[in-house]
């Protein structure tokens, strides 16, 4: 690369040292070698990188955490990638409330910068993922229910485009840049740096169990568990303040999550809805919010160093999003715990099947904080269906679509339109269908438009990212 010799841009090609390292996706099932890599710690530096990825005829994809379920922030071989790790300082202002974090910046430790003052944005679960690539594509996690999605805390950005400027995007400054940025960020610049707004952490965190495992091989049993839950957080007593999960696994079952709230309210709100279930036992543990970002993450660390290997995982996901306005019955739900249970059979201990509640009684994913191009808000659970794949892939593969297609078909019976969740983006779709899951047809058409005038020869681009406006 000539050009970025020229202006002096440091590069990693195949061959090189840290290539191999740098090139593996987190997701280890998906192969990808991309042209060049760029770890740069100045922002020119990424200017220059895409001017000359135009010129010598690359494509472009950033890379914050690297954790694309599809490997597409790892690239092709036509593709230069642009790793943000060493631009990731995040600060806090204690004056405005707000924070202020580069595009390289993880959440682990977001979590513990604004922690230090008593803050937090809504994010996700793991602590090595980037910022930017969980909040440009909505970005959902326990707090989500009670602040909204992380992209909602972003008040603006600033956005390297496809030819090399620097721009500043806010609801009044490039108005619709912003617009495309918070849904399919990588398909239009490089956010390199991000204002957001805080929230105060609550006193108390509650984390609770119910483990009914007993259950977990009895499809009558675990629907009869999910849609009581189910009606209780659609019940006019049931809080913002909830994020909760259904999780199923071989000879596992349970109802988890946090209550950000006191013991009381927890204990009127949440155990009447299982008080029918017998839970085999029943934990509740009172933690700080620092103490709940790494219970979250499995008791992971939460602060993150630069260079340290990220932890990578072969696997093969699905998900389906259930819509709030219809939600499964009983009987639809016992179907789809005989595929599971079926399915499972078959690659036992190789599955984890986790709905997330989105929605329910006060949820603030709902909520209008502007103009975002993501459709799903109206959405009641996010089923994500997980098979580790490092042997027999092929069966876990045909055991988890069995699982996402019966759910997926129920649905469809139930409503016209409904999503899937992209930040476990399914690289089985077409470009079309990925489309039409995660954006919808209004969005897509809309993002067409604002791709043909930002990013005209389609710089930013992967197989499943927006494409320009047809020319009629």
């Amino acid at each position: 690369m000539s050009c970025l010799q020229k202006n002096r841009v440091e590069f990693i090609a195949q061959g090189d040292a840290k290539y191999n390292e740098l090139s593996t996706p987190y997701n280890t099932r998906i192969r990808t070698r991309p042209r060049i890599i760029i770890t740069p710690n100045r922002v020119s530096d990424i200017q220059y990188a895409v001017v000359c990825a135009q010129r010598e005829g690359f494509k472009v994809q950033p890379r914050a955490g690297g954790h694309s379920y599809a490997g597409y922030s790892t690239g092709d071989a036509n593709t230069l990638i642009i790793d943000l790790r060493y631009i990731s300082n995040v600060e806090y202002d204690p004056r405005s409330r707000k924070a202020f974090a580069f595009g390289g910046a993880r959440l682990g430790n977001l979590g513990l910068k604004l922690g230090a003052d008593g803050k937090a944005i809504s994010h996700g679960d793991c602590p090595g993922v980037g910022l930017a690539g969980h909040s440009l594509h909505g970005g959902f996690g326990y707090t989500s229910r009670m602040w909204g999605l992380s992209t909602d805390h972003i008040l603006s950005m600033k956005v390297v485009t496809a030819t090399g400027d620097l721009v500043s995007a806010s609801p009044k400054l490039n108005s619709d840049l912003f617009y495309a940025m918070k849904g399919a960020g990588d398909s239009f610049g490089i956010a390199v740096e991000f204002e957001l707004k805080t929230r105060t952490v609550p006193d108390k965190v509650l984390r609770f169990i119910f483990d009914l495992a007993r259950y977990s091989r009895d499809a009558k049993r675990m629907a009869d568990v999910f849609v009581n839950v189910q009606a209780c957080v659609q019940s006019r007593s049931f809080g913002d303040n909830y994020g909760l999960t259904i999780r199923l696994a071989t000879d596992a079952f349970r109802v988890a999550g946090y209550f950000y709230g006191k013991e009381a309210d927890f204990q009127r709100t949440m155990l009447p809805c299982l008080s029918k279930a017998a839970p085999v036992t029943i934990t509740i543990e009172e933690q700080s919010f620092s103490r709940s970002l790494s219970s979250i993450a499995g008791d992971a660390p939460l602060r993150r160093f630069i260079d340290a290997p990220g932890a990578k995982s072969n696997f093969y996901a699905k998900s389906v999003m259930i819509p709030e306005q219809r939600p499964l019955n009983k009987a639809q739900m016992q179907d789809y715990f005989r595929t599971v249970l079926e399915a499972g059979a078959r690659v036992p201990n190789q599955f984890v099947i986790t709905f997330r509640l989105m929605g329910g009684t006060g949820s603030h994913v709902k909520k209008d904080y502007g103009d975002t191009s993501i459709p799903w808000r109206d959405t009641l659970w996010i089923a994500q269906h997980d098979g580790q794949t490092q042997r027999n892939p092929r069966d876990v593969a045909r055991a988890i679509t069995a699982m996402n297609d019966q759910l997926e078909g129920s649905i469809q019976r139930n409503v016209a339109t409904y999503f899937m969740f992209p930040p476990f983006i399914d690289p089985d779709l077409t470009r079309e269908e990925s489309h039409k899951m995660y954006l919808g047809d209004e969005h897509s058409r809309r993002l067409q438009r604002i791709k043909t005038k930002w990013d005209p020869t389609n710089v930013f681009s992967n197989p499943q990212s927006v494409q320009l406006e047809r020319r009629r």
